[in-house]
């Protein structure tokens, strides 16, 4: 098995399907088809958040909707809001800075988002404490996550030095599934 996990469903997580090492996106499609099938939900029909990488002076992964206008603004700011509080029963709260990107890309979806952001939720549930990724806010950031991208990274996107800054191969894996997948379920729009 290789290290990427699919989002199957619309917009949150209905269930997952393991990528196999030796498998092509044309497959891995199919089967992602198949399991929406045995779901009960309407293959493809999504609002899926389509992204790009928009390099900023300080972030060469700061990401970008293309279709800000499909974010429903109420359901992320819930999910925001179940990571903040989450992690008010956690001796090591979320990270205020991320924290308040996510505020700001929230209320301005057409803005760039931090890769700080998406990377300290990202290792919350990936990360290597057992701990985080099982407590309830790995579980809210998981679902953040979810509701944000198409794939999940296997492991951490960020320097274990450093939580806010994504490190360049561990995100150009997951970015080569995650634009693959959002293309496939937008049509390639």
């Amino acid at each position: 098995m290789i290290g990427t996990f699919i989002r199957v469903g619309t917009g949150f997580l209905l269930g997952a399907v393991m990528v196999k090492e030796s498998e092509n996106v044309g497959s891995l499609y199919m089967r992602v088809r198949a399991k929406l099938s045995s779901l009960g939900a309407k293959a493809m029909e999504t609002n899926t958040l389509v992204w790009s990488i928009v390099p900023q002076d300080d972030d060469r992964f700061a990401l970008a909707l293309t279709n800000p206008s499909v974010v429903d603004s109420k359901a992320v700011g819930k999910l925001l809001d179940r990571l903040v509080r989450a992690s008010a029963h956690h001796d090591i709260p979320f990270n205020a800075d991320a924290r308040n990107a996510l505020q700001v890309w929230l209320d301005d979806p057409s803005r760039p988002l931090p890769s700080q952001a998406y990377g300290r939720i990202s290792n919350w549930f990936v990360g290597g404490q057992i701990a985080a990724r099982n407590s309830k806010r790995g579980y809210a950031a998981k679902r953040l996550w979810s509701g944000f991208f198409c794939a999940e990274p296997i492991g951490r996107l960020t320097d274990t030095r450093d939580n806010g800054a994504v490190l360049s191969g561990p995100f150009e894996a997951w970015w080569k599934t995650q634009s693959a997948w959002q293309e496939m379920e937008t049509g390639g729009d």
